[in-house]
């Protein structure tokens, strides 16, 4: 039997007032899936666990003897990541430390340069984690899907094939929900809002409780769609050689049972959330229709509750009217999309393949048969304007005022992998900062963020940076709020709505300051109609 330790993303900072907690589900679903052929393997959450000393970070190492210990980079979080990574090879000098998931795989000569990793698996973990706890140390150049340290060099052992639908429903199949303290991080989350859930308001409590009682499950693999910001749909096929992944995705039934195993984990659950990057894609009417029909078949057998609601993601253009009615029969209550922009010139900027007049559509859809929509905003691209962005706030903000939630973005994440990071690398609209690595005295390049060539946008987000942070705490301490989060993991949050508002009031703020017209002219009622729709909520 092999040893793994796998550790999730280290966010590190602000974690308390600025995200929802919530666990690192990949991890648990490789080490689920490891378990359930005969190997042990553990899963540390280092924010959930509050490792801010070595000494925090030693009691789960130290002496444990595991063969194993992974990292799970994301591009947020990796210098904190790899600070995880000296660490565990201080602390337990004997384990082989390997890293996964998108940034390893298209970032692998950053990760192992700059830290103890010896082993990347590129692509899906699952197949070659199971091959190198097989062969332990061993022959591991015969194992597809790794990238291998050697001195100076790095052996690429070739490429990992995507799951096909058997394999992909073995592992998913094989989330063990009781491995995951979703009770903590519950709790975690319940302190912000004691005061809602002690109130007498029996619908804020509802509420409240329907976002905190919340669990996750992957049920497809794959998004393959093309937008230049996204790496997700390069993925597999990079890991793969160049082979196009399917999509993949569980059955009805199957569905169903990982949502029984979840409640019979956690009876306490309201709400589950679907972490695939596009629910609908390759989904047909039939298929969703059976799978409405055996959830309400379920719950009318008392197999899980009958107020049990789901929340998914999916693109503008993979739901229609009746898809629509179909999940809010089955008590679909929120749909995130990738709006991106109310711009059109930028979604074509972007690749987005779609159009504005279908995201109003897919929107007022979405309202009128009861289930909220989320959007998700990219406010500017290498090629924007200040009308792509006010544009976009000002219809952002109208469905707002409609019941709907809102997350946004001032600038493109330089995601490796994505096409826009390939593109824009090493220009001047790249902003790279200097990283320290925690617990380390090294430091290393970090593309941040891309901007637009816009002169004045580009002042008008630097201004932003100065000043965020202050109208965020005057906002909270006015309204006595603990909790704004940035980009809520639940995306149901009043807060994340209100976050957004407050973003969208200090851009009116600045395009008056800059006197950049006509939305200068435009602040004086735009701000108080903001300002107003946050006091609201």
């Amino acid at each position: 039997m092999t040893r793994f330790l796998f550790f999730g993303p280290f966010e590190s900072k602000n974690l308390d007032w600025s995200n929802f907690s919530a666990p690192p589900l990949g991890v648990h679903r490789l080490a689920s899936y490891l378990k359930n052929q005969g190997h042990h393997a553990d899963v540390i959450d280092p924010d959930l666990e509050k490792i801010a000393t070595e000494r925090d970070f030693r009691i789960f190492v130290e002496g444990k003897r595991y063969d194993f210990i992974g990292i799970s980079p994301t591009h947020i979080t990796l210098e904190n990541d790899l600070g995880l990574a000296y660490l565990a090879k201080k602390y337990s000098p004997e384990s082989t430390i390997i890293a996964g998931g998108p940034e390893a795989t298209f970032a692998y000569d950053l990760v192992m340069d700059n830290s103890c990793v010896e082993i990347v698996v590129i692509g899906e973990g699952e197949k070659p984690t199971l091959e190198l706890a097989r062969a332990g140390r061993v022959g591991l150049e015969k194992i597809p899907g790794l990238i291998l340290k050697d001195k100076e060099r790095k052996i690429k052992t070739g490429p990992n094939k995507a799951l096909n639908n058997e394999e992909f429903a073995e592992v998913t199949m094989a989330m063990d929900f009781s491995r995951i303290p979703y009770d903590r991080y519950w709790d975690a989350t319940k302190r912000f809002y004691m005061a809602d859930l002690e109130s007498s308001n029996l619908q804020l409590r509802a509420r409240r409780n329907q976002e905190i009682y919340t669990v996750r499950f992957f049920q497809a693999n794959y998004c393959p769609y093309n937008c230049t910001f996204c790496s997700s749909h390069r993925f597999q096929d990079n890991a793969s050689g160049g082979d196009k992944t399917k999509v993949v995705s569980l059955t009805g039934e199957q569905f169903i049972y990982l949502v029984k195993k979840a409640y019979d984990t956690y009876p306490q659950i309201q709400t589950v959330i679907l972490q695939d990057d596009n629910f609908m894609v390759g989904l047909k009417n039939k298929k969703i229709e059976r799978l409405v029909d055996l959830l309400t078949e379920e719950k009318q057998q008392g197999g899980i509750p009958m107020g049990l609601s789901f929340i998914a993601q999916s693109r503008v253009d993979n739901v229609n009217l009746e898809r629509l009615n179909l999940l809010r029969r089955a008590n679909f209550r929120l749909i995130s999309y990738g709006i991106e922009s109310f711009s059109q010139r930028m979604l074509d900027e972007i690749c987005k393949e779609t159009t504005v007049e279908r995201a109003e559509q897919t929107l007022q859809d979405t309202l009128s048969v009861g289930i909220r929509p989320y959007l998700n905003i990219i406010l500017t691209a290498p090629n924007s304007t200040f009308y792509d962005m006010f544009q976009t706030i000002d219809r952002t903000v109208h469905y707002i005022e409609r019941g709907a939630e809102a997350g946004s973005y001032n600038t493109i994440i330089p995601l490796p992998g994505s096409r826009i990071e390939v593109t824009t690398r090493g220009s001047d609209l790249v902003e790279y900062r200097e990283v320290k690595i925690p617990f380390t005295d090294y430091t290393f390049k970090k593309a941040e963020r891309i901007f637009p060539k816009d002169s004045g946008l580009r002042e008008m987000i630097h201004r932003f940076d100065e000043i965020i942070e202050d109208r965020k705490s005057e906002f909270m301490d006015t309204h006595k709020m603990g909790h704004l989060p940035k980009i809520s993991q639940s995306a149901s949050s009043k807060a994340t709505r209100l976050n957004t508002l407050i973003r969208f009031a200090t851009l009116y703020e600045l395009a008056k300051e800059m006197n950049v017209q006509p939305y200068g002219g435009m602040a004086d009622g735009e701000i108080p109609r903001i300002q107003g729709l946050s006091s609201k909520f």
